[in-house]
Protein backbone atom coordinates (compact mmCIF):
# COMPACT_ATOMS: atom_id res chain seq x y z
CA UNK A 1 0.00 0.00 0.00
CA UNK A 2 1.06 3.81 -0.38
CA UNK A 3 2.05 5.61 2.47
CA UNK A 4 -0.55 7.60 3.58
CA UNK A 5 1.28 10.86 3.30
CA UNK A 6 1.28 9.90 -0.47
CA UNK A 7 -2.30 8.23 -0.59
CA UNK A 8 -4.59 10.49 0.22
CA UNK A 9 -3.25 13.25 -2.42
CA UNK A 10 -2.75 10.47 -4.81
CA UNK A 11 -6.45 9.45 -4.82
CA UNK A 12 -7.84 12.71 -4.67
CA UNK A 13 -6.16 12.91 -8.36
CA UNK A 14 -7.42 9.86 -9.71
CA UNK A 15 -11.11 9.23 -11.61
CA UNK A 16 -12.79 6.26 -12.33
CA UNK A 17 -14.21 5.46 -15.75
CA UNK A 18 -17.44 8.06 -14.85
CA UNK A 19 -15.03 11.47 -14.10
CA UNK A 20 -16.13 10.68 -9.91
CA UNK A 21 -13.37 11.22 -7.75
CA UNK A 22 -12.67 8.74 -4.60
CA UNK A 23 -14.43 9.18 -1.14
CA UNK A 24 -11.78 10.39 1.38
CA UNK A 25 -11.55 6.95 2.78
CA UNK A 26 -8.02 5.35 3.99
CA UNK A 27 -8.24 2.09 2.88
CA UNK A 28 -5.13 1.21 5.48
CA UNK A 29 -7.01 2.14 8.45
CA UNK A 30 -9.94 -0.22 7.38
CA UNK A 31 -9.98 -3.44 9.05
CA UNK A 32 -12.68 -6.42 7.92
CA UNK A 33 -13.01 -10.16 9.02
CA UNK A 34 -14.60 -12.84 8.08
CA UNK A 35 -16.28 -14.53 11.25
CA UNK A 36 -18.90 -17.33 10.13
CA UNK A 37 -20.91 -18.61 7.23
CA UNK A 38 -23.67 -20.78 6.90
CA UNK A 39 -26.02 -22.24 4.16
CA UNK A 40 -29.09 -20.05 3.93
CA UNK A 41 -32.37 -22.60 4.01
CA UNK A 42 -34.08 -19.73 2.74
CA UNK A 43 -32.73 -19.23 -0.75
CA UNK A 44 -33.66 -21.84 -3.50
CA UNK A 45 -29.92 -23.14 -4.32
CA UNK A 46 -28.87 -22.87 -0.43
CA UNK A 47 -26.33 -19.83 -1.07
CA UNK A 48 -23.59 -19.71 1.46
CA UNK A 49 -24.32 -16.48 3.47
CA UNK A 50 -20.90 -14.75 5.08
CA UNK A 51 -20.72 -12.35 8.58
CA UNK A 52 -18.22 -9.87 7.57
CA UNK A 53 -16.64 -7.74 10.48
CA UNK A 54 -15.53 -4.39 9.70
CA UNK A 55 -14.08 -1.75 11.53
CA UNK A 56 -12.89 1.47 10.71
CA UNK A 57 -11.02 4.18 13.58
CA UNK A 58 -14.10 3.63 16.16
CA UNK A 59 -16.86 2.91 13.72
CA UNK A 60 -17.96 -0.83 13.41
CA UNK A 61 -20.55 -2.62 11.58
CA UNK A 62 -21.29 -6.35 10.31
CA UNK A 63 -22.41 -7.39 6.46
CA UNK A 64 -23.87 -10.38 5.48
CA UNK A 65 -22.99 -11.36 1.73
CA UNK A 66 -23.13 -14.51 -0.48
CA UNK A 67 -21.21 -16.42 -2.51
CA UNK A 68 -23.18 -15.26 -5.07
CA UNK A 69 -22.09 -11.50 -4.61
CA UNK A 70 -18.42 -12.00 -4.12
CA UNK A 71 -18.91 -13.53 -7.31
CA UNK A 72 -20.60 -10.17 -8.99
CA UNK A 73 -18.54 -8.03 -6.69
CA UNK A 74 -15.48 -10.04 -9.07
CA UNK A 75 -17.32 -9.78 -12.03
CA UNK A 76 -17.92 -5.81 -11.87
CA UNK A 77 -13.90 -5.45 -11.19
CA UNK A 78 -12.55 -7.43 -14.25
CA UNK A 79 -14.80 -5.62 -16.61
CA UNK A 80 -13.24 -2.08 -15.74
CA UNK A 81 -10.01 -1.78 -18.25
CA UNK A 82 -8.37 0.69 -15.80
CA UNK A 83 -8.25 -1.92 -12.99
CA UNK A 84 -5.68 -4.78 -13.13
CA UNK A 85 -4.10 -7.41 -11.13
CA UNK A 86 -7.14 -8.63 -9.55
CA UNK A 87 -6.97 -11.56 -7.22
CA UNK A 88 -9.16 -15.06 -8.65
CA UNK A 89 -11.91 -15.33 -6.49
CA UNK A 90 -11.28 -18.15 -4.52
CA UNK A 91 -14.61 -20.85 -5.07
CA UNK A 92 -13.69 -23.67 -3.27
CA UNK A 93 -16.31 -25.83 -5.37
CA UNK A 94 -14.07 -28.56 -6.41
CA UNK A 95 -12.97 -29.25 -2.65
CA UNK A 96 -16.42 -29.08 -1.80
CA UNK A 97 -17.64 -31.85 -4.37
CA UNK A 98 -14.62 -34.02 -3.07
CA UNK A 99 -16.46 -34.47 0.51
CA UNK A 100 -19.85 -35.64 -1.18
CA UNK A 101 -18.13 -39.23 -1.40
CA UNK A 102 -17.60 -39.74 2.22
CA UNK A 103 -19.65 -40.89 4.44
CA UNK A 104 -21.88 -38.98 6.40
CA UNK A 105 -19.56 -37.83 9.60
CA UNK A 106 -16.36 -38.14 8.16
CA UNK A 107 -18.10 -35.71 5.20
CA UNK A 108 -20.11 -33.09 8.31
CA UNK A 109 -16.61 -32.32 9.63
CA UNK A 110 -14.75 -32.32 6.35
CA UNK A 111 -17.20 -29.52 4.83
CA UNK A 112 -16.62 -27.49 8.43
CA UNK A 113 -13.08 -27.73 7.48
CA UNK A 114 -13.85 -26.18 4.09
CA UNK A 115 -15.92 -23.71 5.75
CA UNK A 116 -13.31 -22.59 7.61
CA UNK A 117 -10.42 -22.77 4.81
CA UNK A 118 -13.08 -20.70 2.43
CA UNK A 119 -13.58 -17.87 5.15
CA UNK A 120 -9.85 -17.75 5.10
CA UNK A 121 -9.96 -17.31 1.70
CA UNK A 122 -12.18 -14.92 0.79
CA UNK A 123 -11.02 -12.58 3.92
CA UNK A 124 -7.36 -13.05 2.32
CA UNK A 125 -9.41 -11.51 -1.55
CA UNK A 126 -11.10 -8.98 0.28
CA UNK A 127 -7.71 -7.64 1.87
CA UNK A 128 -5.65 -7.88 -1.39
CA UNK A 129 -8.43 -6.34 -3.33
CA UNK A 130 -8.11 -3.47 -1.07
CA UNK A 131 -4.77 -3.36 -1.26
CA UNK A 132 -4.53 -2.96 -5.39
CA UNK A 133 -7.73 -0.59 -5.56
CA UNK A 134 -5.97 2.07 -2.77
CA UNK A 135 -4.17 2.42 -6.23
CA UNK A 136 -7.94 3.30 -8.31
CA UNK A 137 -11.34 4.39 -7.99
CA UNK A 138 -13.77 1.66 -6.93
CA UNK A 139 -17.34 2.88 -5.90
CA UNK A 140 -17.88 -1.03 -6.28
CA UNK A 141 -16.17 -2.22 -3.68
CA UNK A 142 -17.39 0.76 -1.34
CA UNK A 143 -20.60 -0.39 -1.92
CA UNK A 144 -19.59 -4.48 -1.15
CA UNK A 145 -18.68 -3.08 2.02
CA UNK A 146 -21.27 -0.30 2.83
CA UNK A 147 -18.49 1.72 3.14
CA UNK A 148 -18.93 6.01 2.28
CA UNK A 149 -17.63 9.13 3.60
CA UNK A 150 -21.02 9.64 5.79
CA UNK A 151 -20.64 6.77 7.35
CA UNK A 152 -17.36 6.43 8.84
CA UNK A 153 -18.11 9.96 10.59
CA UNK A 154 -17.71 9.85 14.31
CA UNK A 155 -20.51 10.55 17.04
CA UNK A 156 -22.99 9.87 13.94
CA UNK A 157 -24.51 6.55 16.54
CA UNK A 158 -25.38 3.45 14.92
CA UNK A 159 -24.30 3.25 11.64
CA UNK A 160 -27.11 1.79 10.33
CA UNK A 161 -27.46 0.25 6.77
CA UNK A 162 -26.07 1.27 3.46
CA UNK A 163 -26.38 0.97 -0.57
CA UNK A 164 -27.74 2.35 -3.50
CA UNK A 165 -31.77 2.76 -3.90
CA UNK A 166 -33.77 3.42 -7.16
CA UNK A 167 -36.03 5.65 -7.29
CA UNK A 168 -38.82 6.61 -10.20
CA UNK A 169 -38.76 10.01 -10.69
CA UNK A 170 -42.40 11.11 -12.31
CA UNK A 171 -42.00 14.19 -15.17
CA UNK A 172 -44.79 16.27 -15.19
CA UNK A 173 -44.16 17.86 -19.05
CA UNK A 174 -45.67 16.51 -21.82
CA UNK A 175 -43.31 14.21 -23.69
CA UNK A 176 -41.91 14.33 -26.70
CA UNK A 177 -43.02 11.27 -27.78
CA UNK A 178 -45.89 11.05 -27.19
CA UNK A 179 -46.59 7.70 -28.26
CA UNK A 180 -44.06 6.05 -25.76
CA UNK A 181 -45.55 4.03 -22.83
CA UNK A 182 -44.08 5.95 -19.65
CA UNK A 183 -42.13 8.34 -21.36
CA UNK A 184 -42.82 10.74 -18.27
CA UNK A 185 -40.93 8.36 -16.28
CA UNK A 186 -37.18 7.56 -15.65
CA UNK A 187 -35.26 5.88 -12.70
CA UNK A 188 -32.83 7.93 -10.76
CA UNK A 189 -29.57 6.06 -8.65
CA UNK A 190 -29.04 7.33 -5.29
CA UNK A 191 -26.62 5.83 -2.01
CA UNK A 192 -28.89 5.87 0.46
CA UNK A 193 -27.74 5.46 4.76
CA UNK A 194 -30.31 4.47 6.73
CA UNK A 195 -29.84 6.04 10.62
CA UNK A 196 -31.98 6.13 13.88
CA UNK A 197 -34.20 8.87 12.38
CA UNK A 198 -36.44 9.60 9.32
CA UNK A 199 -35.46 13.60 8.90
CA UNK A 200 -31.26 12.11 8.91
CA UNK A 201 -31.77 9.92 5.83
CA UNK A 202 -33.21 12.68 3.61
CA UNK A 203 -29.99 14.77 4.53
CA UNK A 204 -27.97 11.98 4.00
CA UNK A 205 -29.36 11.71 0.47
CA UNK A 206 -28.82 15.45 -0.24
CA UNK A 207 -25.59 15.49 0.60
CA UNK A 208 -24.45 12.63 -1.34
Amino acid sequence: MLPIAISIPFMWARLDHKDRRAPPIIFEALKLAITDSHSDVDMYNLQTVFRIELEYGDVKWVIKRTAFEFFQLDLKLRKKQELDSIPPLPTGISAWIETLFHRSEVRQAKQAALALERRKALQSYLIQLIRILNRNVSYDLNEFLELSAISITRDMGWKGKEGYLENKVEKFRRPFCFWRKNANESWEREWVIVRDSYPFIIIIIIII
